[in-house]
């Protein structure tokens, strides 16, 4: 049986119900056909698969899924190693919890569907989310990193599939307190996707 804990879920979020909603809208846009695509992609052994996955374990987590998300890290685990012989099982398992969760998610109160919404509200998040890493890491303060990269961690799902890797690198940056290399990268990516 799927469980969902918003009160995790909004814990992550600092309590922004307004996040909380827009995420649940992504998941709904960008995860609807999820079982289809990633067999998919295993089938065919193509890497997206694990970037997939990879995406899928954040959204879920930060939707308080814990146990879908648990789910897919095992899964991308083998997926991030090119390996895709005897990933079945695992799959398996991650579709059995999946579809439930995604009954809970439709069922949830005040869900916003994209078909509802216009389309600039992704990218004023996505800008949002940049700028406050930008702000973070021109600062040059540890405390402020991290509050950001926590941030940015849970909205991953934000990130188009083709800059996962590259925004992946960032964050790895910042973490290494490399503020001013990873501030310049941002700007570069903000540029890059207007």
């Amino acid at each position: 049986m799927a469980r969902m804990n918003k009160t995790l879920a909004m814990n992550r979020l600092d309590g922004d119900e307004s996040l909380y909603r827009k995420m649940l809208d992504y998941f709904h846009r960008d995860y609807r056909n999820y079982p289809e695509r990633i067999q998919s992609l295993i089938a065919s052994r193509d890497n997206e698969a694990y970037v997939l996955t990879h995406s899928l374990k954040n959204i879920a987590a930060s939707l308080g899924a814990e146990d879908l998300s648990e789910k897919a890290l095992n899964l991308e685990k083998l997926l991030k190693e090119g390996i895709f012989e005897g990933t079945d099982s695992l799959l398996e398992v991650l579709l059995e919890e999946f579809e439930p969760v995604k009954a809970l998610l439709d069922e949830e109160e005040g869900v916003v569907k994209t078909e509802e919404k216009s389309g600039g509200t992704g990218w004023t998040d996505l800008t949002q989310m940049i700028d406050g890493l930008i702000d973070a890491m021109g600062s040059f303060s540890p405390d402020k990193a991290e509050e950001a990269l926590e941030k940015a961690s849970l909205s991953y799902s934000l990130i188009p599939e083709s800059c996962s890797d590259e925004f992946e690198d960032i964050l790895a940056l910042a973490r290494d307190y490399r503020f001013f290399d990873a501030e310049e990268k941002l700007m570069d990516l903000k540029k890059r996707l207007k």
